[in-house]
């Protein structure tokens, strides 16, 4: 399970993760962040740590030939992406996979249908609404606040896990 957050600043993009990954009632801390970039691509998942896995070492976004980041992300990068997770030998529809992206100096949700949705302000996992509760409560500077929720996620919840790791682009 997981936390990971991303807020949009000024002039940049901030996202971070704990390192916790789930099996059943096993948790270990893993050594390899959540939080990765991808090209000029910020990105932060959740789900599946093999998916996760996929999309930090197998996934390559393809080249952008539009003028809008959103449009990018609709019609060339969320089918690739799609192309890298989707053929699984076993299907496990209980634990759905998030995406946070960061691009062009803006922040989108992608969700488990590979929806994508613009926002200043992005939560998922299982300690989403902890450190959503944190970020809006919170008058701290972005990226003071983003370590805050994340750091309160792995406080309260059982299945977020420091240490934390938090990116800008």
């Amino acid at each position: 399970m997981t936390v990971i957050v991303g807020c949009k600043d000024k002039n940049r993009i901030l996202i971070g993760a704990d390192s916790a990954v789930t099996a059943g009632s096993t948790q270990s801390v893993l050594k390899q962040p959540k939080v990765f970039k991808k090209g000029k691509i910020l990105m932060a998942c959740c789900g599946l740590y093999r998916d996760i896995q996929l999309a930090r070492v197998v996934f390559t976004p393809p080249e952008d030939t539009t003028d809008d980041a959103e449009e990018y992300l609709v019609t060339q990068f969320i089918p690739e992406l799609k192309k890298v997770l989707e053929p699984k030998e076993e299907v496990c529809n209980e634990i759905p996979f998030g995406c946070i992206i960061g691009y062009k100096n803006r922040l989108f949700s992608i969700d488990e249908i590979f929806s994508v949705c613009e926002e200043d302000l992005v939560v998922d996992g299982i300690g989403g609404s902890i450190a959503l509760g944190v970020m809006r409560s919170s008058k701290l500077k972005p990226k003071a606040r983003v370590k805050l929720a994340l750091e309160t996620a792995c406080e309260v919840d059982l299945f977020c896990k420091r240490p934390i790791t938090i990116k800008s682009i």
